[in-house]
């Protein structure tokens, strides 16, 4: 796999206002660890190093130990030195495992960024093949609650062709964070003038209790030679959503067609906060 790549950050939640912990995701060949760095251990432009030079920015740490995966990082009081205390944790991951392919985390080359959670990858899987799928992982453990739901939602789904179809669990160290979907070609995101097109794939979706919960243009996917759409991303659905909820979804649907959107889920992965006096 990629035992033999140094150590990297490959998500961060930071924030450098001083105010707030900073979160770390480090992959270290087939392991991923945990650092949380305490508000105010580290001033913004350290902070802001910390992609390209954590490793001497750090206490050091052994990233290749499979003794822990969390790592609280604080400066001391008294000597104003930087230490870390290591743990082994159970970290939360996804429950609602119906499918039976499980994909390992290692065999994602990311190809691009499509939001905070989701990307376009090349699946390098088991019998030699390549495939370009579409992955939603949880970078942190606080994120394992949406994607979980998501998940159900594609259970109550599957095998109803609707939206595209759910390829298998991801894997980090044993425990799924995440999902892969097919990378579906060909078509185009709906505009307004794609109504009745949008309208048919929606009642598909609502003749089985779902609710999206947040419709644009982005969220459907239309083919040019026939017509059809596709409805992508329930992030936001309801799988028990009543007569009420889907009627008014329906009804608004063509003012969300109308609405620009940019198919993202999220913020990019640097947050910068601004002080009490407005600064970045």
């Amino acid at each position: 796999m990629a035992d033999h790549l140094e150590p990297e950050i490959i998500s961060m939640e930071l924030s450098t206002s001083g105010r707030d912990d900073c979160h770390f995701r480090i992959r270290a060949g087939p392991l991923v660890k945990y650092v949380t760095v305490t508000a105010g251990a580290l001033d913004a432009f350290t902070l802001l190093d910390m992609p390209v030079d954590f490793a001497t920015i750090l206490p050091p740490l052994d990233y290749r130990s499979q003794d822990w995966n969390q790592a609280r990082v604080e400066r001391s009081a008294n000597t104003k030195e930087l230490a870390a205390t290591l743990s082994q944790t159970s970290l939360a991951a996804v429950t609602s495992t119906w499918h039976p392919v499980k994909l390992d985390m290692l065999a994602l080359a990311k190809l691009e960024d499509l939001g905070l959670l989701e990307g376009e990858y090349l699946w390098n899987r088991d019998d030699g093949a390549k495939m370009t799928v579409v992955a939603k992982m949880a970078r942190f453990p606080w994120e394992i609650a949406a994607i979980d739901a998501e998940t159900q939602v594609y259970e109550r789904l599957a095998g109803k062709n609707i939206g595209p179809t759910f390829l298998g669990h991801v894997q980090e160290n044993g425990r799924v964070v995440g999902f892969a979907l097919e990378m579906i070609h060909g078509r185009r995101h709906a505009r307004p003038d794609d109504l009745a097109s949008c309208q048919a794939a929606l009642r598909q979706l609502h003749s089985h209790g779902v609710s999206h919960g947040s419709l644009s243009s982005h969220h459907f996917l239309v083919n040019d030679e026939d017509g059809s759409a596709v409805v992508i991303d329930f992030a936001a659905a309801n799988a028990a959503a009543g007569e009420e909820e889907l009627a008014a979804e329906y009804d608004g649907l063509a003012l969300g067609l109308a609405e620009e959107s940019d198919g993202s889920d999220g913020f990019d992965e640097v947050i910068y906060e601004e002080d009490e006096d407005g600064d970045e």
